[in-house]
């Protein structure tokens, strides 16, 4: 994309930023870095949403999340405004907008949307069960927005069901933020199609057999800690490879050929990997054309999305680099310094202090909804800061040690 830096690059991530902040579409407003690419790397990743524990007002914090997702990433955005009184439909994500065929002439650059949330830490239980169904329907339907749940810092306990549709998390300084000026308008600074092009090379970010031994490792001793209990499920476990790989396309220097992004987007194109990687629009041809492209091209339904020319796909097959870049492309292995980064930002919101005693009466003895606001309840001022600075002393060792 013109005026954007090249993925591989030494400082990618730090040169995006620097990119987006002196557009002049943002009339000056500063745009905070690390809440930039945590987000980013949300929407390469597309696991689940985000949670950003904020100390200070959330207001200001969640009006600065909508500006980004508007004016930065050009999603239509959405707030979500929750509180003790709020009933299940105030949760509910909405039905997939569906575009006409007819008036898409030519493809289309793939559709999302951001729902920023307040006050979920308030919310009762069926507004709480809502927003879970409504995301995992949405993800099936591969139509799921990127949730970005901002918090308060002293409210950081939820239920475990809950905090799984959320892949990340991270804690943001209200009074560190500049708010964005009056009047930003919905730009797609950082392009769908960019993030797109970040997350297929995905594809080709590796995680090396005695890197995995060390990241099961340290998920095994976070599981069997004294200490902490983590909500550890099979989702958080992808989540985390994920962001690993994430870590390292944003993070660490890798080669590109000549002319791979035109290689990249012709091999897309031709694997219906629109369809397959992007989980907010399916594939950006219209759908009049899908039909007579998939005759044409694949000889029967066998490449459309989901078809058997996709199988070895789904079941795990990986394209070679050439296939996907051009001559002379290789790919590119993680290292512990990705795994150290995307640490404390996929698992921190999954961990919390023991509680062995009440927790194993309320397992045995509470309802549902005695669970759910067990698990979330008020506690001293400074009591959730406290618990933080335990759980983040308690990771660091654990880094140090496994």
């Amino acid at each position: 994309m013109p005026g954007l830096p090249q993925p591989g690059m030494p400082g990618f991530a730090p040169a995006l930023v620097a990119a987006v902040a002196s557009s002049p579409m943002l009339r000056g407003w500063p745009v905070d870095g690390t809440l930039t690419a945590v987000l980013l790397l949300a929407l390469m990743a597309r696991r689940g949403g985000v949670i950003l524990d904020a100390v200070g007002s959330t207001a200001k914090v969640a009006k600065v999340v909508g500006a980004l997702t508007a004016s930065v990433f050009g999603l239509e955005t959405r707030f979500m405004r929750l509180s003790h009184s709020s009933v299940a439909a105030d949760a509910a994500l909405g039905p997939p907008s569906a575009a006409d065929p007819a008036s898409e002439p030519k493809p289309r650059p793939p559709a999302a949307r951001a729902v920023v949330i307040t006050g979920l830490e308030d919310a009762p239980p069926p507004v709480l069960v809502q927003l879970r169904g409504d995301f995992a329907s949405a993800e099936r339907s591969r139509n799921a927005p990127l949730i970005v749940w901002v918090r308060d810092e002293e409210r950081d306990e939820a239920p475990g069901w809950l905090i799984d549709i959320f892949a990340c998390s991270a804690l943001i300084y209200a009074d560190e933020l500049v708010a964005p000026p009056p009047g930003l308008g919905v730009t797609a600074l950082i392009p769908p199609e960019y993030i797109l092009d970040l997350r297929s090379l995905l594809l080709l970010t590796h995680i090396h057999p005695p890197l995995e031994s060390h990241i099961n490792n340290l998920l095994t001793a976070l599981s069997l800690h004294p200490t902490l209990e983590a909500r550890l499920t099979s989702r958080a476990s992808a989540c985390f490879n994920t962001l690993i790989k994430g870590q390292r396309i944003l993070a660490g220097p890798f080669e590109l050929p000549e002319g791979w992004l035109e290689h990249l987007r012709a091999w897309r194109a031709d694997k219906w990997a629109e369809a397959e990687y992007d989980a907010g629009a399916g594939s950006s041809l219209p759908a009049s054309a899908l039909h007579s492209r998939t005759l044409a091209n694949k000889g029967g339904y066998g490449g459309g999305p989901g078809g058997v020319d996709t199988w070895g796909q789904r079941a795990g097959e990986t394209p070679t680099p050439a296939s996907m870049l051009g001559p002379g492309a290789t790919d590119w292995y993680c290292d512990p310094d990705n795994v150290e980064g995307a640490f404390e930002l996929a698992i921190r919101h999954r961990v919390h202090v023991r509680r062995p005693g009440e927790a194993t009466l309320f397992a045995l003895n509470g309802s549902a909804q005695e669970r759910v606001q067990y698990a979330r309840q008020t506690e001293a001022k400074g009591k959730a800061r406290q618990r933080r600075k335990e759980i983040d002393a308690a990771l660091v060792r654990l880094l140090q040690e496994v």
